[in-house]
């Protein structure tokens, strides 16, 4: 059961908790976010893994390229959201996801996509 009752719902919450997250990182100074935090990962390193779920492709990215990828995927996870009916958010049994919405994501969202459908 979802604690979302509508597509506006999700969406905004969303929206809300990456400003929160915004907010939070743009409070790290770049240097520290280099600096390791967590089970072996730096800030960096959780801001690649979740822009692509893995991180040794942003290895030896400059922090300021990741940010700006992790915006990116973000931007382009609320297109894909807004894209979707309620009843494809919502539905326990989902249809197929639309190839077409998966070829408009970015490699690194549209890779996981049809993995996560049944979140």
């Amino acid at each position: 059961m979802s604690r979302f009752n509508s597509k506006a719902e999700l969406k905004a919450d969303v929206v809300k908790e990456r400003a929160m997250l915004n907010k939070l990182l743009d409070q790290i100074p770049a240097t520290e976010k280099l600096e390791l935090v967590t089970d072996q990962l730096s800030t960096k390193d959780l801001l690649a893994h979740r822009t692509e779920w893995g991180r040794k492709r942003f290895q030896n990215v400059p922090i300021a390229d990741v940010e700006q990828a992790h915006k990116e995927v973000h931007a382009a996870l609320v297109v894909m959201l807004s894209g979707l009916s309620e009843e494809e958010l919502f539905t326990k049994v989902r249809p197929p996801l639309d190839p077409a919405v998966v070829a408009a994501a970015p490699p690194a969202l549209a890779g996981s996509a049809a993995a996560c459908w049944r979140w």
